[in-house]
């Protein structure tokens, strides 16, 4: 299939950090918040799941676990193991619990200049102290 990544699709007023935030003489280059249309068959596999209408909760996928090892062996030559896998909601809730677990009140961290990332070393920080 072939994907049109030259397709401008207009993302102000439509409640984007990125687009609503820009004065409309900016471009704003964000890595995480791509321009380009979803993948027709990612969109089909949403709505098939959406189309269902209940949205209770979920369970991981049968196969789930093999095909994330496979892509770390085949990508990056390198073996995961099943129970390193532990499912979570996103990247920041987990780069939370992880920096919670980790690290004590005395010890320097550093971090990428992300804000959202900063914003949870804010609120780690104030509840350590």
């Amino acid at each position: 299939m072939k994907y049109n990544f030259d397709e401008i699709i207009e993302r102000r007023g439509t409640h984007s950090v990125k687009w609503d935030w820009a004065k409309a003489d900016i471009l704003p280059m964000w890595v995480a918040d791509m321009d380009f249309k979803t993948a027709p068959e990612v969109i089909q596999a949403i709505y098939e799941k959406v189309s269902h209408g209940i949205f209770g909760y979920g369970t991981i996928p049968k196969g789930f676990h093999d095909s994330v090892i496979d892509w770390w062996k085949t990508n990056h030559h390198f073996t995961i193991e099943k129970d390193w896998l532990l499912p979570a909601t996103g990247i920041l809730p987990s780069l939370s619990a992880i920096i919670r677990a980790f690290v004590q009140p005395d010890e320097h961290l550093f971090t990428i200049i992300f804000l959202p990332f900063w914003k949870i070393m804010g609120v780690i920080l104030s509840a350590m102290n």
